[in-house]
């Protein structure tokens, strides 16, 4: 009996175990089950977006907070439901999670920050229009990035770091991520992330929980205390590439044959040899031609200019037994790289360009006359076809539509008092930088030129500016959240997606939760 008792005792304890460890199994793969199916939610959710941006790209709708739909829901045949995933953002302006995405170029992309030493009082100028960057902090995020370790005025390099922390260096390379920031002397994470210390982008919504009230009630935003994430990037910039996946044609490449062919393939003679003309003597008016109002080293640019000067003179004694080679395109001889850029479409309308031939001055007219119709139908062709790319010495662009007072003021060479004008007048024109409001349908479907029919900038300061603006960046940031079950299973990914490049690229992607409540109430 005793045997047998002892017997019993160990079967049923086999058995337990058994069970448990079956129990244990049949929760992780259920788990791994519905991890996998949150995670391909969240794919599916990013895939949505992409197609969604594409589409409103098309249609040069802003990139920020479309007023439809960033929610979906996936199902198998009979309608039985799988899951849902939503797209969501952080709003800077109303402190909260919204449902969308952000468009990066809002904000001012360090990674478009001139590091040349020339231009090294301008870019202290666009950092220090930011809240909370003081002199240290420019010089050092300029020498943080910068190649050299020539350290500025106020900056560190890597003997600075060294002094503080051995094997420390200066980062002497461009941006991948914000948080490469929390290295340079001067920056705590406070000062870049805010009180907690932390990226807001780092913490997500429960499932539908984005706010709306924004939206629905237009209150006032929340004010926080500024914080430098609040109005620095390092996403985005120009592309070579319109939003049908077609190559623009670069205005400012040294090889004019070349471009006088696309040109000619592209449009027409006419056009060809206008535009060519324009890159060879530059128009007929010199006082048209835009004067950008940079702070530079006056001292650096005569040593460059005196360095270029000799440079051209050795190319000259070198090829002074090599005729240079002339190919006639129309009416024109091209012999040269020419010797001016086109900064954007506003250099050429209504500007004449005369041109020194043989037989006289050849005077060409444009083809784009300072008319209405020019900016209603010719303009938007010209920047959907056409490349300004290496037009300006800096190449920042930001949101004109979206981005707030303190990047606008950032842009190369705009004095506050042009800041100003711009946000009041798109408050009057219901072009609302907040997320989420009513949003016209001047401001879903005119490009930058609103600025110049509104008044706000003539014609003069659009040749300027307009080089620096855009009203749809190339960079949209947000989260894709997949759920699973409700209130089970959730996956989340902070996602950036890049259209400088066709197709588009996730140029950042992080896993930021997995959470299964049905496994840790089996653990419990």
């Amino acid at each position: 009996m005793l045997v047998v008792c002892v017997l019993l005792l160990i079967l049923i304890s086999a058995a337990y175990l058994f069970s448990e460890r079956m129990l244990i199994s049949n929760v992780a793969s259920t788990g791994a089950v519905r991890a996998r199916r949150a995670f391909s939610l969240s794919e599916s959710g990013i895939a949505y977006t992409t197609a969604k941006i594409q589409s409103a790209r098309l249609l040069e709708k802003p990139g920020e907070g479309w007023p439809d739909r960033w929610r979906g829901e996936v199902g198998f045949s009979g309608n039985q439901r799988m899951g849902s995933f939503e797209i969501s953002y952080w709003n800077e302006q109303d402190q909260q999670w919204s449902p969308g995405v952000y468009d990066e170029s809002c904000k001012l992309n360090l990674n478009q920050i001139p590091l040349e030493p020339v231009y090294a009082p301008e870019a202290r100028r666009m950092l220090m229009c930011i809240p909370g960057v003081t002199l240290v902090i420019a010089d050092s995020i300029l020498d943080w990035m910068d190649e050299d370790e020539i350290q500025r005025e106020f900056g560190a390099e890597s003997s600075y770091y060294q002094s503080k922390e051995a094997n420390r260096v200066a980062r002497n390379q461009r941006l991948d991520h914000l948080d490469d920031l929390l290295g340079v002397r001067g920056i705590t994470p406070e000062i870049l992330y805010g009180a907690t210390g932390r990226s807001k982008w780092k913490t997500s919504p429960g499932p539908h929980e984005l706010s709306n009230a924004g939206a629905i009630s237009g209150s006032s935003p929340k004010i926080s205390q500024p914080h430098l994430s609040m109005f620095f990037s390092v996403y985005g910039g120009p592309s070579l590439f319109n939003a049908e996946g077609n190559d623009r044609i670069l205005m400012n490449q040294d090889d004019l044959v070349d471009l006088y062919d696309q040109l000619n393939d592209r449009f027409n003679q006419k056009v060809a040899t206008y535009l060519v003309a324009y890159r060879l003597v530059g128009p007929k008016d010199k006082t048209l031609l835009a004067q950008d109002d940079f702070a530079v080293d006056k001292e650096e640019e005569t040593r460059q200019r005196a360095e270029r000067q000799n440079r051209e003179g050795d190319d000259t004694d070198g090829d002074s037994d090599s005729p240079k080679i002339i190919e006639n395109r129309g009416p024109l001889k091209i012999n040269g790289r020419g010797m001016f850029l086109i900064r954007s479409p506003y250099d050429l309308i209504g500007v004449a360009v005369e041109y020194p031939s043989e037989d006289g001055s050849l005077l060409i007219e444009s083809p784009w006359p300072d008319n209405e119709s020019t900016y209603s139908e010719a303009l938007p062709d010209l920047n959907r076809e056409l490349s300004f790319v290496r037009g300006t010495s800096i190449s920042a662009h930001v949101n004109v539509n979206r981005a707030p007072m303190e990047v606008l003021r950032a842009i190369p060479g705009m004095q506050n008092e042009v800041a100003d004008r711009i946000v009041l007048n798109r408050e009057n024109l219901g072009i609302d930088a907040r997320a989420n409001r009513s949003n016209t349908a001047e401001d879903r479907l005119t490009p930058v030129d609103w600025l110049r029919r509104s008044g706000t900038l003539d014609l003069e300061e659009m040749r300027v500016f307009a080089p620096y603006l855009t009203n749809l960046g190339t960079a949209f940031r947000f989260v894709s959240s997949g759920y699973g079950d409700p209130n089970a299973h959730a996956s989340r990914q902070e996602v950036v997606l890049d259209y400088r490049f066709m197709p588009s690229r996730v140029s950042y992607s992080s896993v930021r939760e997995h959470r299964d409540l049905f496994s840790e109430t089996a653990r419990n």
